[in-house]
């Protein structure tokens, strides 16, 4: 009786240890499937990181191009200004009211 008992208990601790094996490759899998999903979503983000980031860079060119032409505007504004008051004044002649 002792050594079926043995071979009984051998069985048992297999079969116990085949469930162990077979819920951690399961296990594995899953993990593996969440890597690869993680991995697809972390690349699909730097994607957008990266699109984001150039349409960033191209409103600044344009904000900053905005604002030169406002500037030269202001300019333009100020010389119509002055030569519409210094023409007023009659200060000086025409010919010599100029804008640079």
């Amino acid at each position: 009786m002792g050594q079926e008992q043995d071979v009984n208990d051998l069985m048992k601790v297999r079969d116990e240890l085949t469930q162990e094996r077979d819920k951690l490759l399961n296990d594995i899998t899953q993990l593996r499937r969440d890597l690869d999903e993680s991995s697809f979503k972390q690349n699909d983000l730097e994607k957008q990181i990266h699109e984001a980031n150039e349409q960033i860079l191209t409103l600044q060119e344009k904000i900053t191009q905005s604002k030169t032409e406002n500037m030269k505007e202001a300019k333009k504004r100020v010389c119509i200004f002055f030569l519409f008051y210094s023409s007023r004044q009659k200060s000086s002649s025409l010919s010599d009211l100029t804008c640079h």
